[in-house]
């Protein structure tokens, strides 16, 4: 992955570029709502009434053809009757437009329509009954069955890139999300206990089936906080992690945020019997999902290292703690 290092442009920087990537929509006369400021500056636009979500990628993420890939995937999954980010072209006919921050490199901007909606996550923090909790788990499950439903079954275009979050994007040598094992927050004996986790998923990993029954485009940052629910539709925001990974990686970060939680197996047959209502469910899940937790917690540390910016360091020892954790309750490594 590229270094993603960047200044700090101010807030007005980022606000023009806004409106000079809007003129190229066509937009005029918009209220800017920030939306969101960690990965990419993300705004609601409003405009004569309609609303629309512009995002100002992070520099050095994602190519042009990757950014247009992500939206071919959106699309094709709004076909396939899944709510998802529904793009909007330029008044070129372009996906996206390059547009100058001061202060930082430029910066690809691509606009969507806005989907309303509360997040289930924030439904699941509001409701204090466990069983109704795991029933949003089991809502969770069947829209993951859809999208990997869609995913298998669709043919992308031949110009079609994105990354893969197989063993080589997970603990390679260059991971999607960084060299975990090297994180400046890590003190030597983490990073020979780090280097032999690694190790052993290099060596598990490889084993995994690559078949459609397993592993197909996924949008592996499927958690609950980027999944809205508004009139009783559900609909997923957030495809900037979207690529090629196993089913059950899918599952495993569905779960993530919970693993904690002393409910954490209801929640987890609750997610899974959601998903085999509508898919079968990929071969060893439950033992995969297990490893897979490993990866996802060495993936955020390596998030965090290739992050400066947002001064998440004192976050690594307790990352460090839960990778040996996990890898104990399976008598991994």
């Amino acid at each position: 992955m590229q270094d993603c290092s960047q200044a700090k442009p101010s807030t007005g920087d980022f606000e023009r570029a806004a409106h000079a990537a809007l003129q190229h929509f066509g937009l005029r006369d918009v209220t800017l709502e920030l939306a969101g400021f960690v990965e990419n500056v993300v705004y609601k636009v409003t405009s004569a009434g309609s609303s629309f979500v512009l995002r100002l990628h992070r520099p050095g993420y994602h190519t042009l053809a990757e950014l247009e890939s992500e939206q071919a995937w959106t699309a094709a999954l709004n076909e396939a009757g899944l709510a998802a980010p529904r793009p909007v072209a330029s008044r070129a006919g372009d996906r996206y437009v390059l547009v100058d921050v001061a202060g930082s490199s430029p910066r690809y901007a691509g606009l969507s329509v806005w989907r309303p909606g509360q997040t289930m996550g924030d439904l699941m923090d509001q409701e204090a009954n466990p069983t109704l909790v795991a029933r949003r788990f089991a809502e969770l499950g069947e829209l993951a069955a859809a999208v990997h439903n869609q995913a298998v079954n669709w043919e992308p275009p031949p110009s079609f890139e994105r990354h893969a979050l197989d063993a080589d994007g997970l603990v390679g040598e260059k991971p999607w999300w960084g060299r975990f094992w090297e994180a400046r927050a890590l003190s030597a004996t983490d990073r020979a206990r780090l280097a032999n986790l690694r190790e052993s998923l290099r060596a598990c990993l490889p084993g995994y089936s690559q078949s459609g029954e397993a592993y197909s485009l996924i949008h592996s940052d499927l958690h609950p906080g980027n999944v809205l629910l508004h009139e009783g539709q559900l609909s997923i925001i957030d495809f900037d992690d979207a690529g090629y990974g196993w089913h059950a990686y899918e599952l495993a970060v569905a779960l993530y945020r919970y693993l904690d939680e002393p409910v954490l197996a209801g929640y987890r047959d609750a997610l899974l019997e959601g998903y085999a209502r509508r898919r079968q469910l990929p071969p060893d899940c439950v033992s995969q999902m297990s490893v897979f937790w490993i990866a996802r917690t060495l993936q955020t540390i390596g998030w965090i290292n290739d992050r400066p910016e947002l001064d998440k360091d004192s976050n690594v020892p307790a990352l460090v703690e839960r990778a040996d954790r996990l890898a104990g309750d399976i008598g991994f490594a």
